[in-house]
């Protein structure tokens, strides 16, 4: 069995604790679930402040449930962007949108 699959069983056989795989300690739960989940969607979206990004760097390493939700994040933007289709837009839909616009 792989590292990483050993360290996923271990983060839910032992909720709540810290593991030691090659000398890295682990945290098996966030305290700041929810916080963590919007910070790493406005990195990924390029929104995030200078304080998210210095926290994301310092603590995604020791944080299993955080290192989980940045790659599940990357895993669907990219079937999001492999499945999506660009499809040109008419310019009399384009214009009709302005027009609409400026109306309001």
């Amino acid at each position: 069995m792989d590292n990483k699959n050993t360290i996923s069983n271990l983060k839910n056989e032992l909720p709540g604790i810290i593991i030691k795989s090659e000398g890295v300690e682990y945290h098996t739960e966030c305290k700041n679930n929810k916080e963590c989940l919007k910070a790493i969607r406005e990195i990924l979206d390029n929104e995030a402040t200078e304080e998210q990004i210095v926290h994301f760097k310092q603590n995604i390493d020791k944080c299993l449930p955080c290192i989980d939700n940045y790659n599940l994040e990357v895993s669907i933007r990219k079937v999001l962007c492999d499945k999506i289709q660009k499809i040109p837009v008419p310019s009399e839909l384009i214009n009709s949108i302005r027009a609409k616009i400026e109306e309001i």
